[in-house]
């Protein structure tokens, strides 16, 4: 019980963490400071950069919003990543993942879902 108690608490921040690390690398990316003379929009298009751009602001945001224990971050977080990863799947060639920013993806993603079911446990067992 204490170790579903302390993954509970510790749980949100440390994947709010890892959404902000993974936005601000989008960030990085998108700012062409590891592409060299080459443009970031050259290299992925104008789609692949718009949506890219999107996905990192609502990254920032979800991120921010379950750091600061907000009820819209980790939906939002969720859905972002839902979205991203569908379109990785389909093979939507304006959005690159490389096998590292996937696994964290999925990681991020598996720990909301663990998350939300622990706090659904924690809940009904707080009604009875």
């Amino acid at each position: 019980m204490r170790i579903k108690t302390l993954l509970h608490k510790y749980l949100m921040p440390l994947l709010a963490i890892i959404a902000l690390f993974l936005a601000l690398h989008d960030a990085y990316s998108l700012l062409g400071v590891s592409s060299g003379d080459i443009s970031p929009i050259d290299q992925i298009g104008v789609i692949g950069f718009i949506l890219m751009g999107m996905f990192t602001v609502f990254r920032l945001f979800s991120a921010v919003g379950m750091w600061i224990g907000a009820g819209w971050g980790a939906p939002l977080l969720i859905i972002v990543t839902v979205i991203e990863l569908a379109l990785f799947a389909a093979g939507n060639s304006h959005i690159n993942i490389q096998g590292i920013g996937l696994g964290i993806r999925i990681f991020v993603l598996l720990g909301i879902i663990i998350w939300f079911l622990l706090h659904y446990q924690k809940t009904k067992e707080e009604e009875t």
